[in-house]
């Protein structure tokens, strides 16, 4: 039994992808900063991960895609201390396109119209997608993970993808979202603290704090192009047209148009910026349908979702 048992059990080479990142980034993080909670966290974690059954570093060699986003992110802030540069900073420029795009001749940008025309309802139902929108990734993954594992691959990995094409254009085109601009103007403050936007309506309106605390601890102001919030919707309807029913793929839509109005209701987003994150998503799945092609296309059931 130990003997048919022992190489289900054995590292693979995809298991130490994510502890090897973890670990060096770690110990990068604390060379610049000193320890901190989440790197040196996620760090343990990954070494401990290594001693757990196959099931689990399988689980968990699935979703690195995911885990390396997670790091990614915190690196952001690194890559502000090097990369930003407020002279290259489109503060107003955004505004005063979406105003000759979409402002329809009134000279008033989507955004400038909805920061003064908004209601308590609109306000608790756009901030629906941008409350699940960070668990709904995971989740969804979770979900492909025991029903249809390839996608979750091309999925995760597009995901992964378009993160770091929008981290890349981050830095290369920084762009102040419609809230700063409400707040500070044209002027680029690189010491300007992360605001919620308009969902603090909603933590007013519910008494609560989670979006202050949520968007309060962004790593980077001036990241409004791309629209990554946009863009994740759209790698879940990409990769799964192909394979979902109609119902699925209306939900998919849904969720993916939601979101897009939510970025602009909620002052988060520009309209250009949702549609340039909706061509880095679609960008991003291309290149990895390329590199994990669906060899199985045909040969499954339509699922659901």
């Amino acid at each position: 039994m130990r003997a048919e048992t022992a190489p289900r059990e054995r590292l693979q080479r995809g298991d130490l992808i994510f502890p090897a990142v973890a670990v060096i980034y770690c110990l990068l993080v604390t060379s610049l900063d000193g320890p901190r909670l989440l790197p040196c966290a996620f760090g343990a974690a990954s070494l401990l991960l290594l001693g757990m059954n196959a099931r689990v570093r399988s689980l968990v060699r699935s979703i690195t895609p995911y885990l390396l986003f997670v790091l990614a992110y915190d690196a952001v802030r690194y890559g502000r201390q090097f990369l930003f540069s407020a002279e290259r900073t489109n503060s107003c420029a955004m505004q005063v396109l979406d105003r000759r795009l979409f402002g329809f001749g009134t000279g008033v940008s989507p955004s400038e119209f909805v920061a003064s025309h908004h209601a308590p309802f609109l306000d608790l139902f756009f901030a629906i997608p941008y409350f699940i929108f960070v668990y709904l990734v995971l989740g969804y993954a979770l979900y492909l993970f025991r029903t249809d594992r390839p996608r979750m691959e091309r999925y995760l990995w597009a995901f992964a993808v378009t993160n770091a094409l929008g981290f890349c254009l981050w830095f290369a085109l920084p762009t102040a979202p419609p809230w700063y601009v409400a707040s500070h103007g044209c002027l680029v403050d690189a010491a300007a603290a992360p605001s919620a936007g308009a969902l603090t309506r909603v933590d007013q309106l519910l008494g609560i704090g989670y979006f202050h605390f949520f968007y309060g601890r962004s790593v980077y102001v001036f990241g409004a192009m791309p629209s990554l919030h946009c863009a994740y919707p759209m790698v879940g309807l990409l990769t799964a047209w192909p394979h979902v029913k109609t119902s699925g793929r209306l939900a998919h839509i849904l969720y993916a148009t939601s979101m897009f109005l939510a970025s602009v209701y909620l002052l988060h987003h520009w309209v250009v910026d949702g549609l340039v994150g909706f061509v880095v998503a679609a960008l991003s799945v291309a290149l990895v349908s390329r590199l994990l092609p669906d060899r199985s296309e045909g040969l499954r059931p339509l699922a659901p979702l």
